[in-house]
């Protein structure tokens, strides 16, 4: 009788712990579903606030040693796409960004940058020309992570595509894919 209520005990107090563990799990989704749109919003606001401000200096360089810097071509219309080939939805972007491309590759005031955190620049290079990218491609190589243009701008997250004007401030934060091209004709004249 004993071991019977033995095993019971022990049987109601692991069944105990589990069901507290489930309630404790399924109640605090809720909690940490809103503590990362609250992070989100965040690092939003944060991007956003250089709407309209002059795209800050910075420097990169594309897998031959040419170097790229932001204060350069400041008369074009510029496309900073900040991807990673680890990227799956950057991956999916990939065909509509060379569409977007391609419609205004002739035009002389226009231009397209690709930019990476990471030195990937093999896989990179492989993955472009699988996927007919034509656009010049840079990588950030400063170590000091607060001197990458990617941390000046708050990018956390990619693709992160932003609409840089003639004058070399930053038109459009965070533009959608989708929404490219209708920014594009709005600012350049076919």
């Amino acid at each position: 009788m004993k071991r019977k209520r033995r095993i019971h005990l022990l049987v109601t107090g692991v069944v105990g712990v589990i069901l507290g563990f489930l309630i404790g799990y399924f109640s605090f989704i809720p909690v940490q579903r809103t503590l990362h749109n609250i992070k989100r919003s965040r690092e939003n606001t944060s991007m956003m606030s250089w709407k309209n401000e002059p795209l800050p200096d910075g420097h990169m360089f594309n897998v031959d040693g040419k170097q790229w810097e932001t204060s350069v071509e400041r008369r074009k219309v510029r496309v900073l796409v900040f991807w990673s080939v680890s990227c799956g939805s950057c991956m999916e972007a990939l065909d509509e960004l060379n569409v977007v491309y391609e419609s205004y590759a002739h035009m002389t005031d226009f231009a397209m940058t690709g930019i990476h955190r990471q030195r990937e620049m093999d896989l990179t290079q492989y993955v472009c020309s699988q996927k007919g990218v034509k656009w010049p491609q840079f990588y950030e190589t400063d170590s000091d992570t607060e001197k990458l243009l990617s941390s000046k701008l708050g990018i956390r997250r990619i693709p992160s595509i932003w609409v840089v004007g003639h004058e070399g401030t930053i038109l459009n934060v965070q533009v959608p894919v989708e929404s490219l091209q209708n920014i594009l004709d709005q600012l350049l004249i076919k």
